[in-house]
């Protein structure tokens, strides 16, 4: 099985776990849920944290990350109740920075194992 990169954030009390380079067939196996849509990445919650899964992760794909993160903290505030708007949107600003940060440590980190 493949790696998955565990964060957490105290702002909303979330576990976020990234899940770079798996494949569908990973997915299915430990979460046993289908990826009948995803074929490249997904987000989705499961018993309580927030997953982000990307096929094929790396500086060539950031923008899959950007995507998939977008959906990541959509389900962070729908599972809260929390509405974003144009006037207060603020709140989604900064976990989209928070868990595009965390994923990319990732991606730095396992960059500078190889070198």
């Amino acid at each position: 099985m493949k790696k998955a990169y565990q964060f957490y954030n105290d702002t909303y009390f979330q576990t976020f776990f990234f899940l770079p380079n798996w494949t569908r067939e990973d997915l299915i196996k430990t979460f046993r849920i289908d990826t009948y849509e995803a074929d490249q990445g997904m987000a989705f919650s499961h018993n309580g944290a927030i997953f982000i899964w990307l096929k094929e992760f790396s500086e060539k794909n950031l923008g899959f990350l950007v995507h998939e993160v977008t959906h990541a903290t959509n389900i962070l505030f729908k599972e809260r109740g929390i509405k974003a708007t144009q006037g207060n949107d603020e709140h989604q600003a900064y976990m989209n920075q928070f868990v595009f940060d965390n994923c990319y440590k990732f991606l730095k980190r396992t960059r500078r194992k190889k070198v």
